[in-house]
């Protein structure tokens, strides 16, 4: 295991934007990789994740020479070879505001609560889960400032729920998924390219 990216980010920015609260990958085959930020100010930091072009004595080595045996299984590079990592580069690429306030959910584990971020990355969009008002946000990726909408869940009849979701779900290959609210209520969502088809478990 090797560190292939690492960015700091400045007291000004941790100061105007919040502290980090979570991080997650969004990747579409053919594309570029980038990484979304949640803070606890309700923004929503994007980086861009790409290899970089440093010379060739940049890169990482990892010394494979004295490795157990079961490493090597992992490893293409030989018993006495080094295998190259290539290092990554991360490029602040836009931020988003979420004014009605992210949605945050607490993962209770024995050691320690942890605090996250209700929202998803799905190939063609960022769905957020809002709590001030609970609604569902969709944010295209291609134009996020005019292909994006808002659904409120006081306006879907069929949610018995008052409180924003609390954590969301995506099943790629069934195109469903899953909300969780406040109240501990489960409903399965379809999302069609525009509409939602929506039925509740």
């Amino acid at each position: 295991m090797a560190i292939v990216a690492l960015l700091q980010r400045s007291p000004d920015s941790i100061d105007h934007y919040g502290r980090n609260v979570s991080i997650n990958l969004h990747g579409v085959e053919g594309q570029s990789m980038e990484a979304i930020l949640s803070t606890e100010h309700d923004f929503l930091i994007i980086y861009a994740v790409t290899l970089t072009s440093h010379p060739p004595e940049a890169r990482y080595k990892l010394d494979t020479s004295r490795s157990l045996t079961s490493h090597r299984r992992r490893s293409f590079a030989g018993a006495f070879e080094s295998e190259l990592i290539m290092p990554y580069s991360l490029k602040q690429k836009r931020i988003i505001k979420v004014d009605s306030r992210l949605s945050w959910y607490v993962l209770s584990l024995h050691w320690k609560p942890i605090i996250l971020c209700s929202y998803l990355t799905l190939d063609d969009q960022l769905v957020i889960a809002t709590e001030r008002p609970p609604a569902i946000q969709y944010v295209m990726w291609q134009d996020p400032s005019n292909q994006s909408h808002t659904e409120l869940l006081a306006k879907m009849d069929w949610i018995n729920c008052n409180g924003p979701v609390v954590h969301m779900v995506y099943d790629k290959r069934t195109n469903l998924l899953a909300w969780v609210t406040k109240d501990g209520s489960a409903y399965s969502v379809r999302k069609p390219e525009v509409l939602l088809l929506v039925y509740a478990l």
